[in-house]
């Protein structure tokens, strides 16, 4: 029913009809495939005012005179628990938009460990990584960003080839307190120092976009001083820890030119 109401065209979108003409439980059953019967048993449910799912409103075409037992149309209402998605554009822009709040680091580091942005972060990663955090914070109270990334690193290192994700690191969390040792001589140690190292890179790459996302503002016209332009510019705190971060970058640079070479 939802997916009929959703194909309406704009300003009918909702309605149970098609080309201003209700649709029976049979044309439904045609439509879809499914009994007849059941879409009878929806409509009386749902239409009910305790459900308040669908409302259900006279029908009359323009070249009759209403009649007493017109045939109704019905309609999905807000309250249904899917019909917000195929809202019309002017219900949707009389919505206010809440403010988003504050981030936590430590679930974002957690949602992103095995690598990607935070706002591409899927509403079933975001889930899994909150009952990771719980978990892990039961034995580990104290858990920070720095933490995570320090584990994940190991994690990498105890299982090579597998994929990162907060529900993995969360299962694992106590293997990957330490690093296993080195199997097969200076080669392989040399290896997984790199690895270790560009891990420690993403995760910094990672903490820049996000300052660079949240700690930039935009400056008007009206607000510009002598010699000043107009645009979106970071505040001077955040510029200050990107500089630093990215002076973290260039250290892991240096360090793994020199990790990659053998000593003679």
């Amino acid at each position: 029913m939802l997916s009929v109401a959703a194909k309406q065209n704009a300003g009918r979108r909702g309605d149970l009809s098609r080309e201003g003409r209700p649709l029976t439980a049979k044309d439904l059953e045609i439509m879809t495939g499914f009994p007849e019967k059941i879409f009878l048993r929806a409509l009386d449910f749902y239409a009910n005012p305790d459900q308040g799912w669908l409302t259900v409103h006279e029908f009359c075409e323009i070249s009759r005179d209403r009649a007493k037992n017109a045939p109704t149309i019905h309609h999905l209402t807000k309250h249904h628990p899917l019909g917000a998605a195929d809202a019309s554009p002017a219900v949707e822009a009389k919505r206010e938009v809440k403010p988003e709040g504050p981030r936590n680091p430590i679930l974002d580091a957690l949602a992103t460990v095995g690598g990607g942005d935070v706002t591409q972060v899927t509403a079933t990663s975001w889930g899994a990584a909150a009952r990771a955090l719980k978990e892990i914070k039961d034995v580990c109270p104290d858990l920070t960003p720095a933490e995570i990334q320090r584990r994940a690193i190991n994690y990498g290192l105890r299982f090579t080839g597998a994929t990162l994700s907060a529900s993995a690191l969360c299962k694992h969390w106590a293997a990957c307190d330490a690093p296993p040792r080195p199997k097969n001589g200076p080669q392989a140690a040399r290896a997984e120092g790199v690895w270790a190292l560009r891990q420690r890179q993403d995760a910094i790459k990672a903490r820049i976009r996000h300052l660079e996302r949240d700690g930039s503002f935009y400056r008007t016209a009206a607000e510009c001083g002598p010699g000043e332009m107009p645009g979106e510019f970071l505040k001077p705190e955040t510029a200050k820890e990107i500089h630093l971060e990215r002076k973290k970058l260039n250290a892991i640079d240096e360090q793994i030119a020199h990790t990659e070479t053998p000593c003679e």
